[in-house]
């Protein structure tokens, strides 16, 4: 199939960011429904504007004080000057050194896996899923695994190959041409490339630009850090944790993950900056594990940074392979090499969202130019709901976080969503003083799991303070016949999990075994208000639920008009479509398949039809109609 070439982005002139010739398929890009771009262009030349002033005082005391603007440790381990503290501390920000499909189960959705998704990055009609990766350098790009698929985005020095960004974006998109075992989780995806210097007006540029996933596997050099400053600092909601968040909040669609860092000790409170945000995935890291049988699978890597965060919100949010992790090297074209870090494990997250957002995408089709993809909110909701347990207790804690990253069930849950039959996913709006209640009937069959997950805006900077930084909490609660079920959430001491009101995090799961019957799910919100920096008082958030008979009763929006009926569902040969408003210009019919394959095109003369489907296979399809300006879509089984 010829790919479309992608010449210029305007946006990228008007944000006077960097303009490359793209010469691959069309990147894959979200529909900026929600998104804040006018926020998003002046938060990146706010961004921009205080990375220049920061920097050059940091040079100039540099240069006062003989501070190394750049340190060079062992393994190519490189830590570079950022900034100067306002306590006149030099600050370094450094990568995070110290088989992720499998682990991950992410090997589930590639192809030959045993969900038939063949998931690779690449979109049927040739699209191409882009993801970001800032780093301490630039990649190998004419690496054989990466060659035609990394471009600039920051506009540096690209031609300078550095070994951490080169292994880091092979974990990803490696395509593994000579070596089989150093394939990337997503093998025909394109990596952006930039250093991690000016990150923040980057990110900001990127998010407007409509991407949506972004690595970053780095984070604060701890080591150069005086340790009674550093003790302040830890766990603290501080300057670089609020912009990830500012970020994040006027682009819902955007995700940073982030690697926890290597600053483990085996004890408490050890993480600091972007990790520390509310937004972010943030990644621990483990040990390969071959197959999952219970907790006592999952080792925490003994260099992975503990949590949690001051406020004593679950941090790091979720676990994946970091111990000899093989990849692409940046010694010559065909070099790989094993490395361990959270900078290996946060690389095998976002390979896996990446295949996860393509998945969605396929099952939800959009009828315009962009794709439809999850809000990062549904994403890291997703991750948490379906994570396999870790650690020595139930539940979360700040090891490993909701526990060990497991794709598989991730998709699982994304294609019963889209058959209408064991789970449900919701991307809803809350307003001030509003109450949020819907009726699940419980199967019996699993765990009754509810997961309430948002993008809270970002919080007042904190310095080794337990205040919540939250801004709108939410809160979720299941009830039936007068019993309560609460989420988890840590206990006074940060280390446990216990069930309760969750006032610290942004997400909250409830997870009920044995349950049978109806269910009331029951969102609402603290304080008078809610904040949106955006506009109006509301709050954006995502609700999953599985473990559930059929659609869960009352999560379908009985109000919304539909511009056509079809049946019967399932069908078999035909397929009846009724248009409820009446025809228009150009009626057309589009069916397409999960892989995002279009199957069957018609057109439509009237307002009752019948398509013939018998020449299409078992599965899950989804019904396109386009009615003059209108569309919609629904999904079809046929069997």
């Amino acid at each position: 199939m010829k790919k479309n070439t992608v010449k210029l982005y305007a946006l990228a002139l008007v944000l006077g960011g960097s303009v490359s010739a793209f010469a691959q398929g069309s990147p894959a890009k979200a529909d900026l429904k929600d998104t804040n771009v006018k926020g998003l262009i002046e938060l990146s030349k706010e961004f921009k504007d205080k990375y220049e002033k920061d920097y050059a005082e940091a040079v100039k005391l540099a240069a006062i004080n003989n501070w190394p603007l750049v340190i060079k440790g062992e393994n190519e381990k490189v830590s570079v000057l950022t900034k100067v503290s306002v306590e006149g501390i030099p600050l370094y920000m450094t990568t995070s050194n110290a088989g992720s499909a499998i682990t991950s189960r992410a090997n589930h959705l590639q192809p030959g896996g045993s969900l038939g998704l063949n998931l690779t990055g690449e979109f049927a009609n040739g699209d191409i899923m882009y993801v970001g990766v800032w780093d301490g350098g630039y990649p190998l790009s004419n690496h054989l695994d990466l060659q035609g698929r990394v471009l600039p985005y920051d506009g540096g020095n690209s031609a300078a190959s550095s070994y951490h960004p080169t292994h880091v974006t092979a974990t990803i998109i490696g395509a593994g041409v000579n070596t089989p075992m150093a394939k990337g989780l997503a093998p025909k995806a394109t990596v952006l490339s930039s250093n991690f210097q000016s990150d923040f007006p980057e990110m900001t540029d990127f998010a407007a630009e409509k991407y949506i996933l972004s690595n970053h596997s780095y984070g604060l050099d701890q080591a150069q850090i005086p340790p009674a400053q550093l003790q302040i600092m830890l766990g603290s909601y501080d300057e670089y944790s609020q912009a990830v968040d500012r970020i994040t909040f006027a682009a819902p669609y955007y995700l940073p993950v982030v690697a926890a860092g290597n600053d483990g000790d085996q004890t408490y409170d050890r993480l600091t900056d972007r990790s520390v945000s509310k937004n972010a995935i943030t990644v621990a890291a483990v040990t390969q594990v071959n197959q999952y049988t219970g907790p006592e699978s999952v080792t925490y890597a003994n260099f992975s940074s503990w949590g949690p965060t001051n406020d004593f919100r679950i941090k790091p949010d979720i676990s994946s392979k970091g111990v000899q992790v093989y990849s692409a090297s940046n010694a010559s074209v065909s070099a790989h090499s094993y490395d361990q870090g959270t900078s290996m494990a946060a690389p095998g997250v976002t390979g896996a969202i990446l295949l996860l957002q393509q998945y969605y995408s396929n099952l939800h089709p959009h009828a315009g130019v962009d794709r439809n993809f999850m809000r990062s909110s549904t994403v890291r909701g997703l991750v948490a709901h379906t994570a396999d347990e870790a650690g020595d207790t139930d539940g979360p804690d700040p090891i490993y976080g909701w526990g060990l990253l497991n794709a598989k069930k991730a998709a699982e849950l994304l294609a019963a969503d889209a058959a209408g039959s064991s789970a449900k996913i919701e991307e809803l709006i809350l307003l001030p003083g509003q109450t949020y209640t819907k009726q699940v009937v419980a199967s019996g069959a699993e765990s009754l799991i509810a997961t309430l997950a948002w993008t809270d805006p970002a919080g007042s900077i904190t310095t080794n303070s337990t205040k919540s930084v939250l801004v709108n909490n939410l809160d979720i609660v299941v009830t039936k016949d007068g019993v309560s079920y609460y989420p988890w959430k840590l206990d006074g001491g940060g280390q446990v999990a216990e069930k309760g009101v969750n006032n610290a995090d942004n997400i909250e799961k409830v997870e009920i075994n044995n349950a049978v019957g109806v269910y009331t799910i029951t969102i609402s919100h603290k304080n008078a208000t809610l904040v949106n920096p955006n506009g109006s008082p509301q709050q954006a958030y995502s609700l999953l639920v599985s473990g559930v008979v059929g659609v869960p009763a009352g999560l379908e929006d009985v109000n919304k008009t539909s511009m056509f009926s079809l049946w019967p569902n399932p069908a078999q040969d035909e397929l009846n479509i009724s248009l409820t408003a009446g025809i228009e210009k150009d009626a057309s019919a589009a069916i397409y398949d999960v892989q995002g394959r279009l199957v069957l095109n018609a057109s439509l003369a009237a307002v009752d039809n019948v398509i013939n489907v018998q020449g299409l296979v078992r599965g899950i399809y989804m019904v396109i109609i386009k009615n003059g300006d209108k569309s919609e879509v629904k999904k079809v089984i046929i069997k």
